[in-house]
């Protein structure tokens, strides 16, 4: 197998994707690099015609220590199928080791050292950064992943990467130090308005451009009309203007980032049976009926909605009518990401729209019961640099035809 075949060209135009490192006692580190090492990104025909450079926000030390503690060099020797196309490229003289390793991936590391927070370092005088402790909620831990993430939100924010790819945190990790958002999309939001606060000296209510977050899988996209809030407080959120704005941004990504031209969408009732009639809750014929009717009288909009009122949630997936659409728009966080989720058996992508950035994610957390294995499957953290390339690729082929 041929160098070409699998790694991007080295003279072609170079996208720099930022990576923050989660939380270093999971598998975040884990899935990266097996991702990296598997030709399912390179082997693309369209990024073989880029040169993709990785922007790791950690310190060599973590990175070194984790690697070490799973065993990992020693589980890949032994994975004979997975380690084909780096063995192919390894002369007899070079090692598998993190140093061919980086090489081979074209990974930098960025190190985070003089942005993490001094009063842990002064409070424990035999502080380390290689204290990898797999499967423990750690509030050092929760300061690198939290530290790592800002800071490589920032570098695709002020323009010097093009990509935000986000390993999987720990939210009790990184509420030890002092994170208060309920999850990357929000935060997202946060570091993009206090860029345009810095900008422009003040924010104005009309330029915050609130997230959107959608769930993308071989068989469709979901998007959430209410993200992170308590099952009591979805209802009383639930309004037209919400579920409007949530329904233009899900349409011009899907246009814009997804590259599909006349976008269809579903939109799910809120309660079961969407409501029947009243009687079972009335959100569904006060608030979404009415919106949906709006909606199909709009110019822009109407070609992208082939029904009269929401769908019951049950019965949408159970008859795979997401199928005929391009996206789904649910109501609420479980609603919509829990049978896309399955459907994605493995794969599938976290992408916070409707902002400037490019952000995207594997759709699972940290899964501490099995760090340090080297069991994790990486397929999702694949999908996720796949799409987040593809995205910008399209955001840019758009700009240009505009």
């Amino acid at each position: 197998m041929s160098k070409k075949k699998i790694f991007p060209l080295r003279n072609k135009v170079n996208i720099n994707i930022a990576v923050s490192i989660g939380d270093a006692n999971g598998i975040g580190l884990e899935i990266f690099f097996k991702s990296l090492l598997n030709h399912q990104i390179y082997k693309n025909t369209n990024l073989e015609k880029y040169s993709i450079t990785y922007k790791l926000f950690a310190t060599d030390s973590i990175i070194l220590e984790y690697l070490e503690k799973s065993k990992f060099f020693e589980f890949y020797k032994n994975e004979d199928s997975s380690l084909e196309p780096i063995l192919d490229l390894l002369s007899n003289d070079l090692k598998f080791n993190y140093k061919n390793l980086k090489k081979l991936i074209n990974l930098d590391v960025i190190d985070i050292y003089n942005t993490l927070n001094e009063n842990i370092i002064t409070e424990n005088p035999n502080f380390k950064f290689d204290n990898i402790e797999f499967g423990k909620v750690s509030k050092l831990s929760g300061e690198i992943a939290h530290k790592s993430f800002v800071e490589a939100t920032n570098s695709v924010i002020n323009g010097t990467n093009n990509i935000l790819l986000t390993l999987p945190i720990s939210k009790e990790s990184v509420y030890l130090s002092g994170w208060e958002f309920p999850g990357h999309t929000e935060y997202i939001a946060h570091l993009e308005n206090i860029s345009k606060k810095n900008a422009l000296n003040e924010i104005q209510s009309n330029s915050i451009i609130n997230p959107l977050m959608i769930i993308s899988t071989k068989f469709g996209k979901v998007a959430l009309v209410t993200v992170h809030i308590p099952i009591s407080e979805v209802s009383e959120k639930i309004t037209k203007k919400l579920i409007l704005d949530k329904f233009e941004a899900f349409y011009n990504s899907l246009k814009n980032d997804y590259n599909i031209t006349n976008p269809k969408i579903a939109i799910l009732g809120l309660n079961p049976h969407s409501g029947e009639n009243g009687n079972i809750g009335n959100e569904e014929k006060n608030i979404i009926i009415p919106l949906i009717q709006s909606i199909k009288s709009m110019v822009d909009y109407r070609e992208s909605i082939d029904y009269n009122e929401p769908f019951p949630a049950d019965g949408f997936f159970a008859h795979k009518l997401y199928l005929k659409y391009d996206g789904v728009l649910a109501m609420y966080h479980d609603q919509g990401l829990i049978p896309f989720k399955m459907l994605g058996d493995g794969g599938g992508v976290n992408f916070t729209a409707n902002q400037s950035i490019i952000r995207t994610s594997p759709d699972h957390g940290t899964a501490f019961g099995i760090a340090g294995q080297n069991i994790a499957n990486p397929q999702s953290t694949i999908d996720s640099i796949i799409e987040g390339i593809e995205i910008y690729l399209n955001r840019k082929n758009n700009l240009i035809n505009k």
